[in-house]
C-alpha cells in the first residue's frame, strides 16, 4: 500500500515529466528551474505559517523548507523587489473578446455575440474597442484578433466573432504565460480537494477512455471543443450579468472565480 509520501513523489514526476520537456525546449537549465522553486518555498511558506497576520520568522522558513537562514534572507529580498514591480495588465484581445461574448450592447436577443459594423456610437466593434481595449486604436486591436483567427470580416462588411476563447496562436509568451495561469488554477483545486471533506470539494472530473480507435479522435475533438466552448460562454455570460448586479452590494469579494475546461490525448 502506497503512504502519502510515496504518492506525493510519484505524483510530482508526472507533474514534473511535462514542464521539464518544456523547459528543456526553451533551454531553462536545472539551476535555473532550482532557483525558482526556492523562491516560491520561501514565498508560500511566508504566507501559509504566518499567525494572526504576523509573517514567520525567517529561521522557522529555514527549517520548514530545508533551506539555509541565509538563502531565505536573500530570497525573501528579492521577493519583495519583485512586488515592486508593476503587474501586466490583461490581454487587450482578451478584454475586447471577453466583452463582446458577455455585455448586452454586443449580444443578440438569443445571447450570442452580434456581427458588428465596424464604425457607429452603439453596437459596433470601435466602440467596443473604445470601452474595453483603453487607448489602443480600433484598427490595431482588428488586426491583432484576425491575426489570431478570433474574427473574420463577413461579405455584409461586418465583423463575425468565430473563436469563443483567447488562444495565442504564435506567440510563444503568451503561450506560456497562459500555461503558468492554467496549471496554477487546476493544481490549487487539485490541492483544495485534498485538504477538504467531500462535501466541500471543488468540482474536478475528467473523462477517459483507453485503446480508442483513430477513427473517432478528431470527431470527438470537435465535439469536445463546441460543447466545452458553448458552456464557457454561457457561464461567461452568467457572471457578467451577476457580477453587474451584485457590484455595489456589500461582503467579501472573491478575487477570481471561473471553470476550466481541458482536452485529453495520449499516444499509444
Amino acid at each position: 500500500m502506497k503512504t502519502v509520501e510515496t504518492a506525493i513523489v510519484a505524483a510530482l514526476e508526472k507533474i514534473l515529466t511535462p514542464l521539464v520537456r518544456i523547459l528543456i525546449r526553451f533551454n531553462v537549465s536545472h539551476s535555473e528551474f532550482s532557483e525558482v522553486v526556492r523562491r516560491v518555498y520561501v514565498k508560500v511558506s511566508t504566507v501559509d505559517l504566518a499567525v494572526d497576520g504576523e509573517p514567520p520568522t525567517l529561521s522557522r522558513i529555514a527549517v520548514v523548507t530545508g533551506l539555509s537562514r541565509k538563502e531565505v534572507v536573500r530570497l525573501t529580498g528579492e521577493d519583495q523587489a519583485q512586488e515592486k514591480r508593476p503587474s501586466n495588465k490583461p490581454n487587450r484581445a482578451l478584454r475586447v473578446i471577453t466583452a463582446w461574448l458577455t455585455s448586452p450592447e454586443f449580444l443578440d436577443k438569443k445571447g450570442n455575440p452580434k456581427e458588428l459594423p465596424m464604425r457607429g456610437e452603439r453596437a459596433s466593434f470601435l466602440s467596443l474597442v473604445r470601452q474595453y481595449s483603453g487607448d489602443i486604436k480600433g484598427r490595431a486591436v482588428l488586426e491583432e484578433l484576425l491575426r489570431l483567427n478570433a474574427v473574420e470580416e463577413t461579405p455584409d462588411k461586418t465583423l463575425r466573432l468565430i473563436r469563443q476563447a483567447f488562444v495565442p496562436l504564435n506567440n510563444e509568451a503568451d503561450k506560456i504565460d497562459v500555461m503558468g495561469t492554467c496549471v496554477k488554477d487546476m493544481l490549487s483545486t487539485v490541492g483544495h480537494n485534498i485538504a477538504r471533506r467531500a462535501n466541500e470539494a471543488f468540482l474536478q472530473q475528467q473523462v477517459v477512455y483507453h485503446n480508442i480507435s483513430e477513427d473517432i479522435v478528431e470527431q470527438f475533438r470537435a465535439l469536445s471543443r463546441e460543447k466545452c466552448e458553448r458552456v464557457i460562454a454561457e457561464l461567461s455570460q452568467w457572471l457578467s450579468a451577476r457580477k453587474k448586479e451584485t457590484a455595489n452590494s456589500p461582503g467579501r469579494k472573491v478575487e477570481r472565480l471561473g471553470l476550466g475546461l481541458y482536452y485529453i490525448q495520449s499516444p499509444a
